[in-house]
């Protein structure tokens, strides 16, 4: 069993919303009986919103049981702003072994397709994070 789990955090609340994924992940350890999960979506997670200093209080991110795939380095807005807003988090000894080494990445489709900022913009203001998994025959 795999278990996707998305979060659109509110900007002003992702710190506690973030944290509460470690509430989601116990309860679906609880009622399906997997600890395979991929945390994914905008979490709002750097910049104004998520500070370093923060950190600390997401349990997310303090247990080594959570991989995070997107650095704190990478940026995964369109516009001038440079955030890892986007983020995802692997979970699950089967899941982490799934998952193919370094391709973890931000889809750039403004680079890939020649956009400038508006055209880019009018598509979405977020680069969509991707992660490849490999098959196990």
């Amino acid at each position: 069993k795999l278990v996707l789990i998305p979060l659109h955090a509110a900007p002003h609340q992702a710190v506690a919303e973030i944290d509460a994924l470690y509430d989601v992940y116990l309860d679906v350890i609880d009622k399906w009986g997997t600890d395979d999960m991929l945390f994914l979506g905008d979490f709002n997670a750097d910049c104004s919103y998520v500070r370093a200093q923060d950190w600390a209080a997401i349990r997310l991110r303090s247990s080594e049981v959570f991989k995070w795939l997107i650095p704190d380095s990478a940026d995964t807005t369109v516009g001038n702003s440079d955030c890892a807003y986007d983020r995802i988090v692997a979970c699950g000894a089967r899941l982490r072994r799934s998952l193919k080494p370094q391709s973890a990445t931000v889809h750039d489709f403004q680079e890939e397709f020649g956009l400038d900022q508006t055209q880019a913009l009018a598509i979405s203001d977020h680069f969509p994070v991707e992660v490849t998994l490999k098959s196990h025959r």
